[in-house]
């Protein structure tokens, strides 16, 4: 059965708006993904700068506007005099968390670092990394470097653990 043309340009015409709507949001959508593939490529960066104890290519990934915690730090000698201390480093981080706030992408994403010094002695750190970046440059060259949250100290727990005190077994007879 032939169909209406009425029929047609309405399932043409809705379509077409259709498309129109998803040409309109793509822009909005490709930005967002973007900007996560920048801040994945600033971070996996760093993960192979650091498994390469690259102390130059360690330190491209941080902008000029980068908010030390620890006055006065110079954070190429710091991080050379860890890479020359260490025979080999394996890094890897995982579990990424991402949120974005204007100009800024605050990271949240959990490592495992294994370390061996120059005398063989290995340490193994699990933990978790929290530190912001900051968008450079314009589209379609912006970049991610880091702005703030590296050298800070580990964070501490505002409320100390409890100690746990022993307490005697009831001797026979006694109610617990």
């Amino acid at each position: 059965m032939p169909v209406k043309p009425d029929r047609c340009f309405r399932k043409c015409s809705n379509l077409a708006t259709l498309l129109l709507a998803l040409a309109m949001l793509l822009p909005a959508l490709s930005g967002c993904a973007d900007d996560r593939v920048r801040v994945d490529r600033t971070l996996d960066a760093r993960e192979q700068a650091l498994n390469a104890k690259d102390v130059d290519a360690y330190m491209t990934l941080f902008g000029e506007d980068y908010v030390a915690a620890k006055p006065g730090l110079n954070l190429r000698k710091q991080m050379q005099a860890k890479f020359d201390y260490y025979d080999s480093i394996y890094y890897e981080s995982f579990g990424r968390n991402v949120t974005f706030e204007g100009e800024f992408a605050r990271v949240i994403q959990e490592y495992k670092l294994v370390t061996v010094d120059k005398n063989g002695r290995t340490d193994r750190h699990d933990g978790v990394d929290h530190f912001m970046l900051r968008r450079h440059g314009t589209w379609p060259f912006a970049e991610y470097l880091f702005y703030t949250g590296l050298d800070g100290p580990a964070p501490q727990s505002q409320t100390p653990a409890p100690t746990p005190t022993a307490t005697p077994a009831p001797k026979p007879g006694e109610d617990a």
